[in-house]
């Protein structure tokens, strides 16, 4: 009887339990031959030609890919925008390799010439800048998404003890 009445509940479980599957498309991006790709599902698409990029970075929600244009001696910020398939820079020239998207929004914080710079939005997109910080040789976002901590490059400094020559 005990093993009737388990083998009963055991039937009762699997025929209540259900199975739930979910395909999930996964987006990849890529560099080949120095060009940024996005590979979805088994679909690859080039999203950009004569250019020689690398580091590209996916925005918070995925909409955005920064990525890094070197050319010559200098690297320019790039952002292509997957909703509007539009690649663009957020300013006319932005010299940079060091660029980190928010932890929590699309924006993309930048060092150009030690200057920390933070993308400000147009119509969703982020476009223009406004300076953060002076003097900075690297940064990293907080988790909150609204602060930094930044380093600076340090330097050697004369120092002299006693009175300064009078003049």
């Amino acid at each position: 009887m005990i093993v009737r009445m388990l083998l009963l509940l055991v039937f009762i479980s699997f025929s209540l339990s259900t199975t739930v599957s979910a395909e999930v498309l996964l987006n990849a991006a890529f560099i080949r031959d120095h060009q940024l790709w996005v590979k979805k599902g088994d679909k690859e698409v080039q999203l950009t030609k004569d250019r020689y990029v690398y580091s590209p970075k996916w925005s918070y929600d995925g909409r955005f890919i920064a990525y890094s244009d070197k050319k010559g001696s200098k690297s320019n910020l790039f952002i292509y925008d997957t909703k509007e398939k539009e690649n663009y820079q957020p300013y006319v020239r932005v010299e940079t390799s060091n660029f980190k998207w928010s932890p929590i929004k699309n924006q993309l914080a930048y060092n150009s010439g030690g200057i920390l710079n933070v993308t400000k939005m147009r119509k969703g997109r982020p476009q223009g800048f406004g300076n953060v910080s002076l003097g900075v040789s690297d940064f990293e976002w907080f988790p909150n998404g609204k602060e930094f901590i930044v380093s600076s490059q340090s330097s050697l400094r004369p120092y002299r003890l006693g009175p300064r020559p009078t003049v």
